[in-house]
């Protein structure tokens, strides 16, 4: 919903903002990264099989200002679909 929300907004969310969602902002880094990389991968795996689809649904991009970093957004391709479901809950 965090990225439905920024994603309307036009903004991506931070490596900083999801370590926060997810609740590893006081980890050491390499737990961090494996921690937001599975949740992903998961998100993405149900996504796929629930959906039939290829596409990710959740894309990560270079952060524009600093390339070590990455930002999180939603496929613009399902974000009609996502809409509808968080309205229903």
């Amino acid at each position: 919903e965090a990225l439905y929300q920024h994603n309307i907004k036009g903004e991506e969310l931070s490596t900083k903002t999801i370590n926060k969602i997810i609740g590893v902002q006081q980890k050491d880094t390499l737990t961090q990264n494996k921690s937001r990389s599975d949740h992903f991968i998961k998100i993405n795996q149900k996504f796929k099989m629930t959906t039939q689809n290829t596409d990710s649904l959740i894309i990560k991009n270079r952060d524009k200002s600093d390339k070590r970093q990455y930002n999180y957004d939603l496929n613009h391709m399902y974000v009609h679909e996502i809409e509808k479901v968080i309205k229903e809950q």
